[in-house]
């Protein structure tokens, strides 16, 4: 059975060619084993050069408002190595997990940011 498949990771802060590079390579992997790829790279354009602070904010919000429906809308997602330095992949993490959605860790060491795990265990320990 065909799954429709979202790849999670770091965009913003990179190279265009790097981000490009991680993505189509996911792309390529999933599209091979007979899977839908979604893209978030192919969905939202990369943003332009030389924005304002509050306007690279604004275009990172506009594009989570496009982004997060298409994690709700797939069957699973795929992390790719760098999502534990992305703020928007992090959450589109947390959205799939809240979702029990199945995700597919690149490498399996990411498969707890750090970050995360510290927030899980503060909270645990509030609720003891």
């Amino acid at each position: 059975m065909k799954r429709k498949i979202y790849i999670a990771g770091k965009v913003t802060g990179l190279p265009k060619k790097e981000v490009e590079i991680l993505f189509n390579r996911a792309d390529r992997l999933i599209t091979s084993l007979g899977h839908i790829s979604i893209n978030p790279t192919k969905i939202i354009p990369s943003s332009p050069n030389n924005m304002t602070d509050e306007e690279a904010e604004n275009f990172w919000i506009k594009a989570m408002e496009v982004l997060l429906p298409e994690v709700m809308r797939a069957d699973y997602i795929y992390m790719i190595p760098n999502w534990c330095e992305s703020k928007g992949a992090r959450i589109e993490h947390n959205l799939a997990v809240e979702m029990e959605k199945m995700i597919i860790y690149a490498d399996e060491s990411t498969a707890q940011c750090s970050d995360n795990w510290e927030f899980k265990l503060e909270k645990l320990l509030k609720n003891d």
